[in-house]
């Protein structure tokens, strides 16, 4: 194995690196589709390079929309038990963000419908319209919009969700209502697969329409393009004589 590219998921990909010794045989792992901020340890991680904002700035990021548009309004998290919802929780912190009650915490695969009914009916009894942040997989921000939709209460709230745990395709596979989704502010690493006036977008659009036949364009097939073509500059960077180390260290020398 030359090297590896776009590896998906925190628990999965820190495993998967250790049991692999991709450290230590200097396999280049590149692109990562995970956010976690460990990745950015380069002695435990010296090969990897990430492509996604951590999971803690994104938080910084949503602490100031919040800060900045529902100034006084009660506050709460629920959110994943696991690196990648410790990373969220400890990006709020770090930005200065206080919620009304410590955010509820829970672990992965363990959020049913009647969990979330139950979460949703008491900080529904909270006056006024409360931002309820959810910062996990987008089968849990179904769960909870669909509880939601159940006990009526999808205007009690203003949803602020994560990118990992907001993309619409996956919603509305899901079962949960276009209604409902367009009230969700969510949170993103790139711009918005349907805008046109975007350059970058449009670029990827006309590639796709040239190359991928019949293949609808989405966020999905805009991610993928964005690995795909950092790939390649890569590696014309690091020249035709291709090296593992020669690879890694054009990334680190022309990377910015």
């Amino acid at each position: 194995v030359f090297a590896l590219v776009g590896a998906l998921g925190t628990a999965t990909h820190s495993k998967a690196y250790t049991a692999a010794a991709l450290g230590k045989k200097n396999v280049p792992d590149l692109f990562i589709n995970t956010g976690f901020s460990g990745f950015t340890n380069k002695t435990k991680y010296p090969t990897t390079f990430m492509v996604l904002p951590t999971y803690a700035m994104e938080a910084k990021v949503m602490a100031k929309v919040i800060k900045d548009n529902f100034p006084g309004q009660a506050t709460f998290m629920i959110a994943q038990d696991d690196e990648f919802g410790s990373d969220g929780v400890a990006g709020f912190t770090t930005a200065g963000h206080k919620f009304t009650a410590s955010p509820t915490l829970y672990p992965q695969g363990s959020m049913t419908a009647a969990r979330a009914e139950g979460a949703l009916t008491t900080l529904g009894a909270v006056p006024g319209k409360p931002v309820l942040v959810l910062f996990g997989t987008t089968d849990v921000t179904a769960t909870i919009l669909k509880a939601a939709e159940k006990l009526e209460l999808t205007k009690k709230f203003t949803f602020l969700a994560g990118s990992v745990g907001a993309d619409a395709n996956t919603l509305l596979a899901l079962g949960v209502k276009p209604t409902t989704i367009d009230g969700v502010i969510s949170a993103s690493f790139m711009p918005d697969a349907k805008d046109l006036t975007d350059p970058y977008v449009k670029q990827f659009i006309d590639i796709n329409t040239k190359y991928n036949k019949g293949i609808t364009f989405d966020n999905y097939v805009l991610a993928g393009m964005n690995s795909a073509m950092l790939t390649v500059q890569a590696l014309r960077a690091a020249g035709k004589n291709l090296t593992r180390a020669g690879l890694i260290s054009a990334i680190e020398a022309k990377g910015s």
